[in-house]
């Protein structure tokens, strides 16, 4: 069996937001490097400046209470996406 690094899901972009600018990314990247990333289940982050949005993005393994609250800070700032999703 041969490991991977591909997500088993797919990050769709559309247009990219082309009036982004440090100002609007590096706040939110420096937030983001002060948390405890392995504790979270964050996998990996980045700007994100797609579809009129100019913040970062988050890929974490689950959604889960702590990360929420770790996030909130910068809510409105940072899209989130899941490698794994509760089975209900």
């Amino acid at each position: 069996m041969t490991a991977t690094t591909e997500a088993p899901f797919e990050q769709v972009y559309g247009t990219p937001t082309s009036d982004c600018n440090a100002d609007d990314f590096f706040p939110v990247l420096d937030f983001l490097e002060t948390l405890d990333r392995e504790a979270l289940g964050i996998i990996v982050s980045g700007d994100d400046a797609w579809d009129g949005r100019c913040g970062a993005f988050v890929e974490a393994y689950f959604d889960t209470t702590e990360l929420r609250e770790a996030l909130e800070p910068m809510a409105d700032r940072i899209t989130t996406f899941f490698l794994f999703t509760p089975v209900e």
